[in-house]
Formats: structure tokens, sequence, C-alpha cells
């Protein structure tokens, strides 16, 4: 193994944050190619902490921490580093669905008045809306208008609470508009729970993450280990990385933004849907375009178009975090990028595609 040498990045707005190494995981293999890439993009960005999780042909490639989880305690980040995910979480929402209509406990078409009967629909159109126009987000849905981050509410009766108080009405008639909506995803993991007769976070837990060797990622904050979990940062009006005053979790939105993975256990799962993708049809349904209204919308997964090839996957970011999960069917490549902070939109991509250009060498 190649040990790259440390370096400080004092110069930039982040004074004592050297990019360090943790020990990568799968290979033995000298990765300095993406080792570069990452500490290049993170010394010219200020980024705080990344983690980064990579399939390559179809199998667990290569995992690595970089830079900071806590700059505080001066934590640093390894590939077992959990970080919040925020609309990731919405692939492993709309796998749970697919898991119970493949078990014959729901169908897509489905509507929510059939499905939760006891919840308040404005209009006549919030009744009539799909569980498929859920995962497609042509529900006609607004979005969440206030994560209530700061109350952190982590009873088990969290989710349910929260629609029981909430009125549900469209703002335009569900399958003519793509409408991007967490509150959509909120209420498909209240179809879950209802469905399963488990806690939401529960059944995703027992039915997909852990059998994905996801043993420790969860979407509840409280079941984290808080010494091995990266903090969130942002920048004040002078530039310097401060932390974020609260961390992004409320069990009210767990179904659309709080799964807590590491770039190890992601790189478990990418690697397990990738081979299992060509064999089972719902996989497959989920990756292609799931509307006339455009084509880079699956169910659950976004698609793009990169380096001239179809990607499927998805992009995350909360108060202090930001996401990227591609993921390569043909190519059977998969890359995670996860950060610590909330300044810099572009960097996940920017990263990906770096990455990926060399994998594609």
């Amino acid at each position: 193994m190649m040990i790259l040498p440390l370096f400080s990045l004092a110069s930039c707005g982040t004074p004592h944050l050297p990019v360090v190494e943790s020990v990568p995981v799968f290979t033995d293999v000298s990765m300095q190619g993406l080792d570069e890439v990452v500490i290049k993009n993170m010394k010219e960005l200020d980024l705080p902490g990344m983690a980064i999780g990579i399939v390559k042909d179809g199998m667990p490639y290569y995992a690595r921490g970089y830079g900071w989880a806590s700059l505080k305690d001066k934590k640093r980040v390894t590939a077992s580093t959990t970080f919040h995910t925020a609309s990731i979480s919405k692939v492993f929402t709309a796998l749970a669905i697919m898991r119970l209509r493949d078990a014959g406990k729901l169908h897509l078409e489905q509507t929510l008045i059939e499905t939760l009967p006891d919840l308040t629909y404005a209009n006549e159109d919030a009744g009539n809306i799909t569980l498929r126009q859920l995962l497609n987000h042509t529900s006609g849905l607004p979005d969440v208008k206030g994560y209530d981050w700061s109350s952190g509410k982590s009873d088990d009766m969290a989710l349910e609470n929260y629609f029981k108080s909430t009125s549900l009405e469209t703002g335009s008639s569900p399958g003519t508009k793509i409408q991007y909506s967490n509150l959509g995803y909120d209420l498909l993991g209240l179809v879950v729970a209802k469905v399963s007769g488990q806690s939401f976070e529960d059944y995703v837990a027992q039915d997909i993450l852990r059998p994905a060797g996801m043993s420790v990622s969860d979407f509840r904050y409280f079941r984290l280990d808080s010494e091995n979990t990266a903090r969130p940062y942002t920048k004040n009006l002078l530039g310097a990385v401060v932390p974020q005053k609260v961390y992004p979790y409320n069990r009210e939105h767990a179904p659309s933004s709080t799964l807590n993975a590491s770039a190890e256990e992601m790189t478990y799962w990418m690697a397990g849907f990738l081979r299992r993708l060509p064999k089972e049809a719902s996989l497959m349904e989920m990756t292609r375009p799931s509307t006339a209204l455009a084509d880079w919308i699956g169910l659950g997964f976004q698609r793009f178009k990169v380096k001239g090839r179809t990607g499927i996957g998805h992009f995350g970011g909360d108060r202090g975090f930001r996401s990227y999960l591609l993921l390569l069917p043909e190519e059977e490549i998969g890359i995670v990028v996860l950060g610590n902070c909330d300044y810099e939109e572009d960097f996940r991509q920017l990263i990906a595609g770096e990455l990926l250009a060399q994998l594609l060498e």
C-alpha cells in the first residue's frame, strides 16, 4: 500500500484542517489516483471531511475516509464513519415499497385514501394520489414546509402523529406535473409502517439494510454511535467553517431524509444491488423512466447521463451535509460521495465524475 503524504489546508478558510488518511477497505492495491482526486478537491473547496465508496465489476472495490468527522474533537473520517445522507434515503424507502408490492401486500396503483383512510384529505385529488405517483414525484403534493430538525422527535409515533395533524392538499392534479416532494416520501414511509405492521425504520433495517451488510446504518440517529458520526458544518458570513447548530434529525421525516450510513456500508449495498439488478424485475422497474412527463425519473431513482453513459442514483443535501449516489449498471460501477458540509453544491458530482473517469480508463 502506498501511503500518501499528509498536508495542511491552512491556506484555505479552515485552519488546521489536514486531509488525513484512514486505512482503506476492500483492496490493498495502491489507489493513489483516486485519493488524489479527493484530496485535490477537498483542498481547493475547503471541505472538512469526506468519505467515498466504490464498486467496480460489481464488487466492493474501495472505501476510504478523508479529513475530519469532528473539527472540535479532532476525530478523523474513516470508511466506517456514518454520515447523514439526506435524500439518498428515498432510494431505500422506494425499495421498501417495492418489496411489499412483490410480497402482495400492496400495489402501486392503489390510492392514498384506500391505503391510509384515516388521514385528512383537503381535496378529492389528494385522496386519489397513487403510490406510483408518490414514488415518481407526480402526486401534486407540495414539499415539506418545515422540518423542525431542532425538535429531534424520536418516538415511535412521530411519523403517524405528523400526518394526523397534517391536511393533505394537492397544488396540481396527480399525474400531470413533476413536483419534488419530500412530503410524498414521508407518506410512503407511513404506508410501509401500516402495511408491514412495524415501524418504518424497523422494517427497512430488517428487510433491506441488515441483509445487505449494513449492520450500523440506520434511519434513527439515536441508534448510532455518536463517537463514529460525522458532525455537520457550514460557513459563516466571514467564510469560516463553523459547526451547524442542529443535526438534521426528526422521525417525522425519516422516510424522505434521515438515513445515516457509512461509505463502507453503502459500498456493500451498491455491490449487492448491482448484482441483483439484472435478475429482479422490480429493481429494473425502479431504474427505468416511470412517467411520460420526463425520462430522468424512475421509482426512487433519478436517472443521469454521465460521460455518455446512463447512470442512476440520487443526490442528498441537508443542513451540514451533501451526498451523491451514482450507479452505472451496464459498467457494474458504483460510487458514493459523502461530505459533512453544505456550502459547496457541486463537489459531489465533480468528485464522482473524476473518480468515474479513472475507473473507466
